[in-house]
């Protein structure tokens, strides 16, 4: 699995605390396959993705990681949503840590879901 954020966040911070001693993190140098394959992502795929992006989703593709977390609920639903079925699981950090134990879990996640439903609710209510 990659995990992989452009900003380390407390609850993603708690989730490497809880996920590498399970899974050993290697560093990887990009190579010409990877750079490759994050092109085609861009290019022949039609997605449109920042090339950090596409590198670190290539990575993991290339490395043949059962999933790629990330903190950009955005890019999580672009690639869930494309015409294009990847290799790869894409999940947002958000919802994979609700199957962190309690205490690898940090009330702000709490609160974001709260504040998500609520806003629900109030669109529910508007667009009636």
């Amino acid at each position: 699995m990659l995990l992989s954020s452009f900003l380390i966040l407390p609850e993603l911070n708690n989730l490497y605390s809880f996920w590498v001693p399970l899974h050993p993190v290697i560093p990887v140098q990009p190579t010409p396959k990877i750079i490759d394959s994050a092109r085609a992502l861009i290019w022949e795929y039609g997605l449109n993705i920042k090339t950090i992006d596409a590198i670190h989703i290539a990575t993991a593709i290339t490395l043949n990681c059962s999933a790629f977390i990330t903190t950009d609920e955005k890019l999580a639903d672009l690639i869930n949503n494309s015409d294009h079925r990847l290799s790869i699981k894409i999940g947002f950090a958000e919802i994979f840590s609700e199957y962190l134990p309690d205490k690898y879990r940090q009330n702000i996640l709490e609160l974001r879901r709260e504040e998500k439903n609520n806003e629900k609710i109030r669109n529910n209510i508007i667009s009636k």
